[in-house]
């Protein structure tokens, strides 16, 4: 019995090992195939609707002769083969790259790196499994020898399908070559998949506001639901700043709608210029925008604060006339405010609104008793 129970703990020690390595970098329902739970992780990096992916590489990793080892050992011995090939991968590794089973003996790497790095990377990787020894507790230790076939985004393509093709096609020739190789694929599909992707992607017009340059509204939702959820798998807090430009529509009586063309499109063109590149802007409504930027509420306020200041500062000529504007802010936080996107746009707009009751370029981080104050009922628990 001693002996039966401490078989089955290690097994498990073994499953463990390498499901909490994969988990901490993202998290995959249980029931999800691990050839599935890669190609999301892939979909996942392939960057959002209104901007292109990230360079990032692809790595398949194959262990020589795993089938005959399992065959002579036992089953248990594939699991703990597995377990360390995942150890072994990621003490290379950035904590930020993703090291996922793929199927029997073959084991998918994601590494945030362009193609310039692959081949420096895939060596360092077989350099650490020639240094290492798999010990077993069926009786096997030894150094395995493993190959690795290598594609790179955008160079290899930014679709998830082909991208996983080629990389397969680069492990069979690296293991035409032999132990311990890797094979980078050629970048000879890049135009094919440039052309496919121009042809089902979606018009880019249909995605950007036309006046102010940014997300439109109606896309808004859907281009944030992968926001947060990439921020959420690399462990980064979110910040979410909604903002109104203060009295717009007394422009607009006095001026005409020039005027507030004029001023919408300056404020949109100003927040491209003062946010990052990394974040997410999107005209929310008429006066309105929304920002998601990678911080977590104090940051955002930070934030929101300059946006607030570049935008009083800043004079928008209207044939002779110089024009100067305010705007107010509400800032709300995921985790800690909620994590869906309806819920987050509904907090930052409870604390947009409690600005606004403040006077002119206020800047709010949201609060539960701005609802109180307000009269408004706290949202759904289902939002947060």
């Amino acid at each position: 019995m001693v002996a039966v129970a401490f078989l089955v703990l290690t097994a498990l020690a073994s499953f463990l090992r390498f499901h909490f390595m994969t988990v901490e970098r993202s998290i995959i329902p249980s029931d999800v195939l691990p050839q599935d739970a890669f190609h999301v992780q892939v979909i996942q990096r392939l960057g959002t609707a209104h901007r292109d992916p990230m360079p990032f590489c692809i790595m398949m990793l194959s262990v020589q002769g795993f089938a005959e080892l399992v065959e002579q050992y036992d089953p248990e011995t594939g699991d703990e083969i597995m377990a360390f090939v995942g150890e072994v991968a990621s003490s290379v590794l950035r904590r930020s790259d993703i090291v996922c089973r793929y199927e029997q003996g073959v084991a998918g790497l994601i590494v945030d790196a362009d193609r310039s790095r692959a081949a420096v990377l895939a060596e360092r990787v077989i350099a650490a499994f020639s240094k290492a020894t798999c010990r077993c507790d069926s009786g096997f230790s030894g150094r395995l020898q493993v190959h690795l076939g290598v594609v790179s985004c955008p160079e290899n393509g930014e679709r998830a399908a082909g991208l996983d093709e080629q990389a397969r096609a680069a492990l069979d020739e690296a293991i035409g070559q032999g132990p311990d190789t890797y094979h980078l694929a050629p970048c000879e599909t890049l135009e094919t998949e440039k052309k496919a992707k121009q042809e089902s992607a979606p018009d880019q017009r249909a995605l950007v506001d036309p006046l102010t340059g940014v997300l439109r509204g109606e896309k808004l939702p859907r281009a944030m639901q992968k926001f947060l959820a990439q921020l959420r798998r690399q462990g980064h807090p979110t910040s979410v700043l909604f903002i109104d430009i203060d009295y717009l529509q007394k422009y607009n009586e006095h001026y005409g709608q020039e005027a507030c063309d004029l001023l919408l499109q300056g404020v949109g063109h100003l927040l491209q210029d003062v946010v990052r590149e990394d974040d997410l802007i999107a005209r929310y409504s008429d006066s309105e925008f929304v920002i998601l930027m990678g911080c977590p509420p104090e940051g955002g306020l930070i934030a929101a604060q300059r946006v607030a200041a570049e935008i009083k500062k800043r004079s928008f000529d209207l044939n002779g006339t110089q024009l100067k504007i305010t705007a107010s802010i509400g800032i709300a936080g995921s985790p800690v405010h909620g994590t869906s996107p309806r819920g987050l746009l509904e907090v930052s707009h409870t604390a947009l609104t409690a600005a606004k009751a403040m006077g002119r370029g206020v800047c709010l981080v949201y609060d539960r008793a701005m609802h109180t104050k307000s009269g408004d009922e706290t949202p759904a628990a289902d939002d947060f």
